[in-house]
């Protein structure tokens, strides 16, 4: 499992489903339940409380370590579904810029390809020379 995502958002989705709490031992769980063993010696009773304290506080924290990692996956998975967001809004504003760039682009080819027309030095037989209103002849 790698823990370096460098916002990829495929790798950030898939940490974040790796993400698993494990499971609390079964003999954490039943050493709390079961009643203190004070048959043996003073020492025995001392240890069966002391292994009770224990077993409380590890499963205090596993629960901790456990709403923690959920915590965590689902900040890791809203963030991966920002970062596609981010993204899909960064294409599409780069496509619409290329669609406008394009479009000036155009413009102005035909803008020189007709200013080059009219100068292109043939006179044209339907214009008319300044002060003429006849036609010109070639």
């Amino acid at each position: 499992m790698t823990d370096v995502v460098d916002g990829d958002p495929g790798s950030m989705f898939a940490y974040s489903q790796q993400l698993k709490a494990p499971p609390i031992p079964g003999s954490v769980a039943t050493s709390t339940g079961s009643p203190m063993n004070l048959d043996g010696m003073l020492e025995s009773g001392l240890l069966s409380v002391l292994d009770k304290a224990v077993s409380a506080e590890i499963s205090a924290y596993l629960t901790m370590v456990t709403k923690d990692m959920v915590t965590y996956g689902a900040k890791v998975k809203e963030a991966a579904a920002t970062y596609s967001l981010a993204d899909i809004t960064s294409a599409l504003d780069l496509a619409t810029s290329g669609v406008k760039l394009g479009e000036k682009v155009i413009g102005v080819a035909q803008q020189v390809a007709g200013a080059a027309g009219s100068q292109s030095g043939t006179p044209d037989p339907t214009e008319t020379v300044a002060g003429d209103h006849s036609r010109q002849t070639t």
